[in-house]
């Protein structure tokens, strides 16, 4: 008996860990983008620039 419930217990924890919703599915092969925002626009970037907005 509690053999089985240890398996079934186990079964429950495992499947948590394999869920992925719509969303990540649809946006898995995509590149990131790193946007910031400047004075007069939002800027995008394929990396991420770390010398913008240093001083704010």
């Amino acid at each position: 008996m509690h053999k089985a419930l240890k398996i079934a217990g186990l079964g429950v924890l495992l499947s948590g860990c394999g869920y992925v919703d719509a969303y990540e599915e649809a946006v898995y092969d995509h590149k990131p983008v790193y946007c910031y925002k400047s004075l007069a626009a939002v800027q995008c970037f394929d990396e991420p620039q770390h010398t913008i907005n240093k001083d704010w």
